[in-house]
């Protein structure tokens, strides 16, 4: 490791087109900080994910008749973005935001699950209570 900057460090780039000094260079982390915080925020990401809902989603998303139940954001998530029959509409817009959120842990699975039951409702697709 040779560098001026104690806090970087270069490896040799095999590809120079975009890089004429063949260089990339990038701040020393020590490896156990890293990747103690990677797993943390993995696990705690991957709980809020598949964190069931209070009250189940049961809907037509496959056709009249054929229903599916939705419990958590990820399965939400995937049938919105897979399996909706809108493309672009502002509620599924915003419930696909709040997903998001949901997993990054700024909002609870609840508002994932209202947000996805606007967006069901603007797709007019028929929910069973």
């Amino acid at each position: 490791m040779t560098s001026s900057n104690a806090s970087a460090c270069s490896i040799r780039y095999a590809d120079t087109r975009n890089n004429p000094a063949g260089l990339f260079r990038f701040p020393v982390v020590p490896p156990s900080t890293f990747m103690v915080t990677t797993r943390i925020e993995f696990r705690a990401r991957q709980k809020r994910m598949e964190q069931s809902w209070t009250k189940s989603v049961t809907l037509a998303l496959e056709g009249p008749g054929k229903y599916v139940t939705i419990s958590n954001t990820t399965e939400a998530s995937w049938a919105m973005i897979e399996d909706w029959p809108l493309e672009d509409a502002p509620a599924l817009d915003r419930a696909l935001d709040i997903c998001a959120q949901v997993v990054e842990g700024k909002r609870p699975a609840e508002d994932a699950r209202k947000a996805f039951l606007a967006a069901a409702a603007e797709a007019e697709i028929p929910v069973q209570e």
